[in-house]
């Protein structure tokens, strides 16, 4: 039924293989589908004993996964100056170590900043996870934009349903710098001098 995952690379070099000598078939294994997979390799013959011999081929794909947690990151209106953070959060559900090529702020304005993975956290085992930390910092107020980008070592598969994901993630990350209040005054310490009582004076401030 697996059979599709494996291919004879390498037939024997003398054929036919002379009386008391011997020769090897070669045999690749390359899962494109995460499990268990079994085949069969059939070598026909002339003898009389096996014409049909049949050799169990038994083998595992093994893939990272990845899933990362928000999959977007707005920081909403922050004040010019102040510092916020958030938590991205990189977990590996698959069977195999996921390792993390590249994480970097990619086409974002300066107002972002990141702590990212780096030495041994770029290789989270299977259910292991490992957390980045984006910082904002508005210079100005209005709108901000950036994107978070992580490239890892997660093959394409061919499985009808993929159950990989991208080998590239690309997180979109938003943000709003507002001013600071500012207070000012314009009755510039007038006074209401005397006045009698019962009647109202008013000033605009």
């Amino acid at each position: 039924m697996d059979a599709g995952q494996y291919a004879v690379t390498r037939l024997p070099s003398v054929n036919p293989i002379p009386v008391g000598a011997w020769d090897t078939v070669g045999i690749t294994y390359t899962p494109t589908i995460e499990g268990r997979h079994l085949a069969t390799l059939v070598i026909g013959n002339n003898s009389l004993n096996n014409p049909a011999l049949q050799v169990q081929l038994i083998g595992t794909g093994i893939l990272p996964h990845i899933v990362v947690t928000p999959t977007s990151i707005n920081f909403d209106s922050t004040f010019e100056g102040d510092t916020v953070g958030k938590v991205v959060t990189i977990y590996n559900p698959g069977t195999d170590t996921l390792i993390i090529y590249q994480n970097i702020l990619a086409g974002s304005d300066p107002d972002f900043t990141l702590s990212g993975l780096s030495g041994a956290d770029t290789m989270i085992l299977p259910d292991k996870m490992k957390t980045a930390t984006i910082t904002f910092i508005p210079k100005q107020m209005g709108t901000r934009q950036g994107r978070y980008l992580l490239k890892t070592n997660i093959p394409k598969t061919f499985e009808a349903l993929p159950r990989d994901t991208a080998s590239t993630i690309s997180i979109p990350i938003y943000g709003n710098g507002v001013p600071f209040g500012v207070l000012a005054q314009s009755i510039n310490g007038e006074t209401f001098d005397t006045t009698t009582k019962g009647t109202e004076i008013c000033r605009m401030d």
